[in-house]
């Protein structure tokens, strides 16, 4: 995973979209309120790269999430 850190606590990540989230929109995965992280942008396997997060829009496989919160929580659930 490629991440910065901002400071001690928070980072931000580039994930892929793991299995379990595949065909789910960001409405029912609801990681801000599940894992205390943020969606703040998506890379599409065609390339496009977007700033603007759509909360109904469904995750594809080969995607990549820009998510930002705790860093070591993010470790542990992306590992």
């Amino acid at each position: 995973m490629d991440y910065t850190r901002l400071d001690q606590e928070n980072a931000i990540f580039e994930i892929e979209v793991p299995t379990s989230w595949v065909g789910k929109s960001l409405v029912e995965i609801d990681a801000r309120k599940k894992y205390d992280l943020n969606i703040i942008g998506s890379k599409h396997p065609d390339g496009r790269v977007s700033t603007h997060v759509d909360p109904e829009q469904l995750l594809e496989k080969g995607m990549t999430l820009v998510v930002s919160g705790d860093a070591q929580t993010i470790l542990e659930l992306f590992r």
